[in-house]
């Protein structure tokens, strides 16, 4: 009975407070942290949520997403979900569920159009073979959401999103000049990542070297914050991959293990992106035992990155079949890779 009552209260407060236009809003931060109140203010750097006692201004490198009271929750958290896991192209499907009277705040649909753009212009510029025209078209509505609303929460994704089609069209100099658009933001593992990026337009032109620049001047930047520290990690896995190009194997090698070893087990883009590089570069020393367990670590412990673990199976359908004669296996692995990423890379063979 205490239950009921406490229910029935929670129930009468909500549609109160949605009567009174008093919404309760969720900020979900990058930490897992959930806080409820109400939206008060947007900038491109900042959000500001009124909770019972008091106002709090959280940095929007902190912020995962914010959930509008009134939105379609189901359906959003499986869009975010997508979103995360680098599975871009189910995203138009699950937005074509919502129903127009599901969608009641201006919010609640900026924030169901931003996700079908994002989606479509990741989508174009993970594609094998993108041409001009279709990167063209997922590109101009970035463009004019970074000129309309450059207050918003979204602004930084925008403006990289732009950049990696800018980059899939071999526009590096202008994808650059986006990328460089994160290092103005005022946070240190937004300038560690524009770094990143950069150095992967380098790696892209099959520049080791180059990259290796770029990788070093980010890895000089103090990460004093658990966010910094992520973006120096994934910094150390693509100056490992440059520098297994360049022929410095064990150089490579005991970076990829360091960063292993340095990283939590809930870093799970890092660690698959970590054990992936691994299982390539034990393949060019010709150790295909221990390349299998490799990208084995990536295909049953860290499978949520999308790009890792298609790499994995493409490389595990033929380990399979070719090291362990596991034709059984080597099927299984080539079946999952067609038909959870039928779009990626490498399935492109």
């Amino acid at each position: 009975m205490f239950v009921r009552v406490i229910g029935l209260f929670v129930l009468l407060a909500t549609a109160s407070a949605s009567a009174s236009g008093q919404y309760i809003d969720r900020v979900r931060t990058v930490t897992g942290s959930l806080i409820s109140g109400r939206i008060q203010a947007m900038t491109a750097n900042s959000v500001t949520i009124s909770t019972s006692s008091k106002e709090t201004e959280i940095p929007t490198n902190e912020i995962a997403w914010i959930g509008y009271q009134t939105e379609p929750t189901e359906v959003l958290d499986e869009v975010r979900l997508a979103l995360q896991k680098g599975m871009h192209r189910e995203v138009p499907e699950l937005l074509d569920r919502i129903k127009p009277d599901q969608v009641r705040r201006d919010e609640v649909r900026g924030e169901i159009d931003f996700y079908r753009l994002l989606a479509a212009a990741r989508a174009a510029a993970e594609s094998v073979r993108p041409d001009s025209a279709s990167l063209a078209a997922a590109g101009k509505p970035l463009l004019d959401f970074i000129k309309s609303q450059p207050d918003s929460y979204h602004i930084y994704q925008a403006q990289e999103a732009v950049g990696d089609l800018l980059a899939a069209s071999d526009r590096s100099e202008r994808a650059a000049a986006y990328y460089d658009a994160l290092a103005a933001a005022p946070w240190p593992d937004y300038k560690i990542r524009a770094l990143l990026l950069k150095g992967r337009l380098e790696q892209q032109q099959n520049k080791p070297d180059a990259a290796l620049r770029w990788f070093d001047a980010a890895l000089a930047i103090p990460a004093e914050t658990r966010l910094a520290e992520f973006q120096a990690q994934l910094v150390r896995v693509a100056k490992a991959k440059s520098l297994a190009e360049m022929a410095k194997l064990a150089e490579a090698q005991a970076l990829l293990d360091s960063v292993i070893a340095g990283s939590e087990p809930s870093d799970k883009e890092i660690l698959a992106r970590a054990y992936a590089a691994l299982g390539e570069l034990l393949l060019k020393k010709g150790s295909r035992k221990e390349a299998t367990e490799a990208f084995l670590h990536v295909d049953l412990l860290y499978s949520a990155h999308a790009d890792s673990h298609a790499l994995a199976l493409a490389r595990l359908s033929r380990l399979w079949a070719e090291e362990w004669k596991r034709p059984d296996r080597a099927k299984a692995s080539a079946e999952l890779l067609k038909s959870r990423y039928p779009h990626s890379k490498w399935n492109s063979g």
